[in-house]
């Protein structure tokens, strides 16, 4: 049986949806908004946090996507 997907979004600190890619995970980033959005990997690895970043998620997902990709090694 599959588990549940390893990407987690937040609003603030509600557990709103888990995705398979964070492609999705950046697109709802960016179509709830605001600076309460945040995407972990596994519920344990911060991997975006809309507010702090040099963009929002939402002005460009997949560029997103790559960095929370690109975050991912020093945690495995």
């Amino acid at each position: 049986m599959a588990g549940s997907p390893n990407w987690k979004v937040f609003r603030g600190k509600e557990y709103i949806a888990s995705t398979k890619y964070p492609e999705e995970a950046a697109l709802l980033c960016g179509v709830i908004g605001g600076s309460l959005m945040s995407v972990k990997w596994c519920h344990r690895y911060l991997v975006w946090n809309e507010g702090e970043e040099a963009f929002r998620a939402g002005d460009n997902f997949v560029k997103a996507a790559q960095i929370m990709r690109e975050r991912l090694p020093k945690f495995k």
